[in-house]
């Protein structure tokens, strides 16, 4: 029964492994996609209004 446990142990540990390393490795793809989403729509939103700008006053 000993051997039984340990398989049992040790099978509990793989899946559970996967399954918080499938779970955490979603939870960043998620938040590293909308902190660079926001990142850079407001890197651009920035860059164009400075673009804009600096166009009207050349003119």
């Amino acid at each position: 029964m000993t051997n039984q446990k340990r398989l049992f142990e040790k099978l509990f540990e793989k899946l559970f492994e996967k399954l918080f390393e499938k779970l955490f490795e979603k939870l960043f793809e998620k938040l590293f996609e909308k902190l660079f989403e926001k990142l850079f729509e407001k890197l651009f939103e920035k860059l164009f209004e400075k673009l804009f700008e600096d166009g009207l006053k050349i003119k």
